[in-house]
């Protein structure tokens, strides 16, 4: 058994609260994400949240996602009742459907919009 130091212990600890308050904010979220792979290098991506923050969703993952080299091929995007997205993205790279997923929840929760 290997015996970390005082540092490192506390280090641990830090990287533990942070992995615990992200799955809490993803158990605790009203937002949805799914990914499901198209075809070669596309990828259909589905995104709902009934939260009243979802009028910056667009912008903050499309930024996300451009940063990332995926551009998008078409989407729709509704108001209506909160935040729906229906879209369809191609990678440069390879990529599988939950690195994309985590991108798209990383960015939402950039702006709050976890609640």
């Amino acid at each position: 058994m290997e015996c970390l130091s005082k540092a490192d212990k506390v280090q641990k600890k830090k990287e533990l609260r942070r992995n615990l308050h992200k799955l809490r904010n993803l158990v605790n979220s009203n937002t949805a994400v799914k990914v499901e792979e198209q075809g070669m290098n596309q990828f259909r991506l589905n995104v709902m949240s009934a939260s009243e923050d979802g009028k910056n969703y667009l912008a903050l993952i499309m930024g996300a996602l451009e940063e990332k080299e995926i551009s998008f091929k078409n989407a729709n995007v509704s108001r209506c009742l909160g935040f729906e997205m229906e879209a369809v993205i191609e990678v440069t790279q390879a990529m599988d459907s939950s690195v994309l997923s985590e991108i798209v929840i990383q960015a939402i929760e950039s702006n709050g919009g976890s609640n």
